[in-house]
């Protein structure tokens, strides 16, 4: 047996973690002990990425959330200067590292003779600036590709029959959506790239000067793999995107080589030239691998950006919760996880809600706080969570009859809030009796042997005593919080005695007997309690659990799976806090999806009624322009409103954003963009259709406007008019068409004769009123207004006022109105607020 003497004297091991608020470096020597440790944080060293926590979430894609590719090479040419005076690069003999599982990187044709000639006099980011095809990688809290989900599901027949062959249903996260969402609606990207990373393949390419394969455990987290044959699954792969194997490359296994290092590096930093590159994982198997977790009996929680629980077993079980993945560093064996999106950003989330933005004020109230919280129950998810599938939301219940706990007469009442020590403790008891309800679902073993806890908040007692009391079991904690870039550093040291012996070797035998002696070894942190009043606490809390599983069942029944894969959260304190016209326009648009969704029909008609009463008093033309805006999320003229920009300026009105741009470049300049759905979809007649009405519609509020008149409502927007046909849903005959058509051209002789002299009067009016407040320098006419490209936008806010205003306030207060449009409209600055 090989024995951990056999790793050279005086070599060093690198491991390196891209995870997604920063990049760490962590060194090993050949006894296995830490000697050097470096990070770069996104957010603070490198600002001019304006990030937060390391990603952008896109205002006008709702879920979308991604990080600049370009980003990720800076930060990995400033981690290498930052690790320069620690250690010898020369004594290095292998590098491996971790990336954050699921994001994908996509090379441009013609970047591989990029890469494989880097020039060590230049630096990284100005050879690499313009080898992607697009700059922005999807990551794992990405949740906006639910339709692509569904329809690779679809396509395999179902989400059970996808993780039977993959090891996961279908998850929004996960890059084989994400990849049919870009040839979807992007496919000049898809075109144009020649070659699909992950975050790991990625950093493992640049280090070695070529395209490195994807490694089998990581690969797994794509919905592409065939779990039980570690090749890519043909049926995966034709039901997600045409000619995709081509771009993804081979697989390998996690403790082979990927390539010796990069003549650039050996130049640029002096590696030694025969220096190794170990494929690299993604950020959970390497901690599965540093954590030394290789007991069947033992769980490890990983507390950081997101939360995961995960084991090992020796044979596959996918069910249509958690994922399964190859072990990498036991080939024959597998790795059982539960991803949960709301981890650390949630819990700093209520610590600076309610506890003066202290961690010592949050463990204070944890220790102040009774366990199970006198029954308190908090569900909070700050992003929309994955396990279970539930939008953005706080929901809060308090049990009552608590005092008799081994009972089933348990009963819930929802409560608006908790006082701010029971929230503190209701997030944390929240999460973990969510984490002890689906790992006992999944199989996982009840109670574990052991907990190794890892992640930022592994450092936090309150947090681990509340792990050892709620799971029943000791709670270790390791050496150091950064498990994956050790493990990258060990799986480091191990591909290299692979390669050495020529054969896999058991990752055991570099430490055994020793682990104590290296930096590998956990340490207890809390005991499992032995006596009665701890087995009473842990059975309330099995009670609690139950009782938790249950309301969370509800809480997904009640919202409907459509909404709760992230449609939108429209619950009455988000439609309370947006601008009216953008009320209106979610509204309608949450109206259309729920009419096409797959939710129950008593569910449907309850919010198709909620959210339609909101556009009730709208008349036929402000429900098109509504209607249209909120179709594509953007107003008349393909202006994207409303949302943070990336510098967190509220804007309600701007141009395209740079995502967007990416997309699609037709919208680097305003043009309409509107989408209908018809029951009896004729291409031609329809497309026709929604030219004329919209045409009609702004050429007809326009007439009103001018002659100073406010828009009277037409007809009244209910539920019922909603569901049987709606500027939602048309399917109206071609004979009702060719009515309204004559109508309009009947409205359209009547107030010809008009526009002249109110035209005239208007000018004069409005030009007059700007002058008087020193607002409008010159008179504005008619023709000019209209020509204006402010013209639409103008309307589209007109016609929001009459919705939300009383109609003889907003009439007294015309010219003031009509003034102020005119000062915007020749306005430099093409951001303006509703």
């Amino acid at each position: 047996m090989v024995g951990r003497s056999s790793l050279p004297e005086g070599s060093l091991f690198l491991g390196f973690d891209s995870s997604t608020q920063s990049l760490k470096a962590t060194v090993l020597n050949n006894e296995l002990i830490v000697v050097a440790s470096e990070i770069v944080n996104f957010d603070s060293e490198l600002a001019h990425y304006k990030t937060q926590g390391g990603v952008y979430r896109d205002p006008s894609d709702d879920g979308h959330i991604f990080s600049p590719t370009i980003m990720w090479v800076e930060a990995f040419e400033l981690l290498l200067e930052k690790l320069k005076p620690k250690i010898s690069f020369s004594k290095v003999v292998a590098v491996s590292g971790s990336g954050q599982q699921h994001g994908s990187v996509y090379w441009k044709k013609g970047s591989h003779a990029v890469l494989s000639s880097l020039d060590p006099s230049k630096t990284l980011v100005s050879q690499l600036k313009d080898a992607f095809s697009t700059m922005d990688s999807p990551i794992w809290m990405d949740s906006s590709t639910t339709k692509q989900c569904r329809e690779i599901e679809n396509a395999v027949g179902g989400a059970l029959e996808l993780s039977k062959l993959t090891g996961s249903r279908a998850y929004e996260r996960y890059t084989g959506p994400q990849i049919r969402k870009i040839y979807q609606t992007a496919p000049h990207v898809y075109e144009d790239t020649e070659r699909i990373s992950l975050v790991s393949s990625f950093m493992a390419s640049i280090l070695v000067g070529n395209y490195a394969s994807i490694d089998e455990t990581d690969g797994a987290g794509m919905n592409l793999m065939d779990i039980n044959q570690r090749t890519w699954s043909k049926t995966a792969l034709e039901a997600t995107a045409p000619g995709l194997e081509e771009k993804l490359g081979k697989l390998a296994p996690a403790y082979a080589v990927a390539g010796r290092i990069s003549p650039y590096f050996v130049e640029r930093l002096q590696f030694e030239k025969n220096c190794l590159v170990i494929q690299w994982s993604g950020d959970n198997p390497n901690s599965l691998a540093g954590l030394t977790l290789n007991t069947p009996g033992d769980l490890a929680i990983s507390l950081g950006t997101s939360d995961t629980v995960f084991g090992i077993t020796t044979e596959a079980k996918p069910s249509l919760e958690g994922h399964v993945f190859p072990n990498p560093v036991e080939p024959d064996g597998y790795m059982v996880m539960l991803c949960y999106k709301n981890g650390s950003l949630t819990r700093e989330d209520v610590r600076n809600r309610c506890a003066e933005k202290s961690w010592d004020v949050f463990n204070g109230y944890l220790e102040k706080t009774p366990p199970l919280n006198d029954g308190k129950l908090g569900f909070y998810y700050r992003d929309h969570e994955i396990l279970p599938p539930l939008p953005v939301g706080f929901h809060r219940y308090t049990v009552e009859n608590f005092n008799d706990a081994t009972s089933n007469n348990l009963v819930e009442r929802e409560v608006e809030e908790f006082d701010p020590p029971s929230e503190v403790r209701a997030i944390v008891e929240g999460q973990l009796l969510s984490m002890r309800g689906h790992a006992e679902r999944f199989g996982m073993p009840n109670p574990p042997k052991r907990i190794i806890a890892t992640g930022g908040a592994s450092s936090n007692e309150r947090i681990l005593h509340s792990i050892a009391q709620i799971f029943g079991c000791p709670v270790f904690t390791v050496q150091r919080p950064d498990s994956a870039s050790l493990g990258a550093a060990l799986r480091a040291a191990h591909g290299w005695l692979c390669n050495e012996e020529g054969s896999f070797v058991p990752i055991s035998c570099m430490y055994k007997g020793n682990l104590e002696k290296t930096s590998l070894g956990a340490k207890l942190a809390v005991a499992a309690g032995e006596g009665v009043e701890d087995k009473e606490l842990l059975q309330k809390y099995t009670v609690l659990m139950r009782k938790r599983m249950e309301i969370e069942k509800r809480l997904v029944e009640k919202i409907g799976r459509a909404q709760a894969h992230g449609l939108l959260d429209f619950s009455s304190s988000s439609l309370s806090s947006c601008s009216p016209p953008r009320n209106l326009a979610r509204a309608l648009l949450f109206a259309g999806d729920l009419l096409r969704s797959n939710c129950g029909d008593l569910l449907r008609s309850q919010l198709l009624h909620y959210h339609l009463s909101a556009a009730k008093e709208l008349s036929r033309a402000q429900v098109d322009c509504v209607a249209t805006a909120a179709t594509h999320n953007v107003n008349a003229y393909g202006q994207k409103e409303e949302g943070l920009t990336r510098r967190g300026r509220k804007v309600c009105i701007s141009p395209p954003s740079r995502t967007q741009q990416l997309k699609d470049p037709k919208q680097k300049k305003p043009a309409v963009s509107a989408s209908y759905h018809f029951e009896n979809p004729v291409p031609e007649k329809e497309s026709k259709l929604m030219k004329e009405n919209m045409d009609e519609i702004y050429k007809k509020s326009a007439r009103e406007r001018v002659r100073g008149s406010i828009v009277q409502t037409e007809s009244s927007v209910t539920s019922s008019t909603y569901s049987s046909g709606s500027s939602l849903s048309y399917s109206s005959s071609e004979s009702e068409d060719k009515k309204q058509k004559h109508k309009r051209k009947q409205k359209k002789r009547r107030h010809q004769r008009d526009n002249s002299t109110s035209s005239t009067s208007f000018a004069s009016d409005s030009a007059s009123h700007t002058d008087s407040n020193g607002k409008c320098g010159r008179k504005m006419s008619l023709k000019n207004w209209k020509n204006t490209m402010w013209m639409p936008n103008m309307m589209f806010l007109l016609l929001s006022w009459s919705s939300w205003r009383h109609k003889s306030h907003l009439f007294a207060q015309r010219n003031d109105i009509i003034g102020e449009l005119m000062v915007a409209s020749h306005s430099q600055d093409e951001r303006w607020s509703a």
